[in-house]
């Protein structure tokens, strides 16, 4: 037999390939009993879009010795998807937090890590786990999208999903008209900065620029479940040609604060555009640090001239037509 560990700590995706064939399981679920039925429904789903599930009810027979069969299964699995609710952290869910320490990295920012958190009801989620970003699956009208997500993060190989006619992610099925070239290779055009208040109204500006070609990076579309999320900003932060710093009714959030300060220091060096940007429920125009104070708002109170125009030409330099 042949062996595929990599003699270096990163996987090249020849080594990559080679571990992914010689799993049995493309992902192992762990759930708490009291919650089987919607975890149920995940693993039927995920299993009818060609993914292999490690289901308990599937695996463990009658007379199988259980902590054997869960032992092999972890072994034996790619990824773990675990379902947190307040069940799964309970004192005496010994098995539950079992699974997933066992399929903790070491390295709390490895990037191949393969703990896939998927958040189903609000619970105390316990320290080692928190800086981890996670699904949010609280919300039933917005499953079908989380569930994209999903699929997107388990990294299945392309014969793996086509194969077996799975759906096969992509961002076109989210109403984008960008280019697949760009979306492949993460080619993002603009950092949307703003408060988490103001979600919804960023969220709709992000889907209109999508339609004038644009890449954004939105921590709800981007962030990849079971990596550490600040890791992810810093990351994008250094690399995204310009951003747009929201301002709504409740001014700047905490964070967005950092990730501003973070892109003044990237005009220094890179001289990228950072582009304010007054939502509609602002009423005064916030106080900005000194190097943005000259920059030109694109303004969401006013109509004329086109505010999602105005902010196309921005990150662009190109004025649509």
């Amino acid at each position: 037999m042949v062996s595929c560990r990599p003699q270096s700590k990163a996987l090249s995706p020849i080594f990559r390939r080679c571990e992914i064939a010689d799993q049995e399981f493309d992902v192992f679920l762990s759930y708490a009993t009291e919650d089987r039925e919607w975890a149920q429904m995940l693993a039927e789903r995920l299993r009818g879009n060609g993914v292999r599930v490690w289901f308990d009810d599937w695996e463990v027979l009658p007379g199988d010795h259980g902590q054997k069969k869960i032992n092999d299964g972890l072994k034996h699995s790619r990824k773990l998807v675990a379902v947190w609710t307040p069940n799964y952290f309970r004192d005496d869910k010994v098995w539950t937090r079992a699974e997933s320490y066992a399929k903790q990295h070491k390295d709390l920012l490895a990037r191949e890590r393969p703990l896939i958190p998927v958040l189903r009801l609000d619970c105390d989620i316990e320290p080692l786990f928190r800086a981890l970003t996670y699904l949010d699956c609280r919300r039933d009208d917005d499953f079908e999208l989380r569930f994209l997500q999903l699929i997107e993060a388990l990294e299945l190989p392309k014969s793996i999903i086509s194969g077996t006619g799975a759906i096969v992610f992509s961002r076109r099925e989210l109403g984008t008209v960008i280019p697949e070239q760009k979306v492949f290779k993460s080619d993002y055009d603009v950092f949307l900065c703003h408060n988490n208040k103001d979600k919804p109204e960023v969220k709709a500006i992000g889907q209109k620029l999508k339609e004038f070609g644009i890449l954004p990076w939105l921590d709800e579309w981007e962030l990849r479940p079971g990596i550490d999320w600040q890791q992810q900003l810093e990351a994008q932060i250094e690399t995204i040609r310009s951003a747009a710093v929201f301002v709504g009714a409740d001014g700047l959030g905490p964070w967005q604060d950092q990730e501003q300060r973070a892109f003044i220091r990237q005009i220094v060096k890179r001289n990228c555009p950072v582009i304010p940007v007054i939502l509609l429920g602002c009423a005064n125009v916030p106080k900005l640090p000194v190097l943005l104070e000259g920059n030109v708002w694109v303004d969401f109170r006013e109509s004329n001239p086109d505010p999602i125009k105005q902010l196309v030409y921005g990150i662009t330099g190109q004025r649509p037509k």
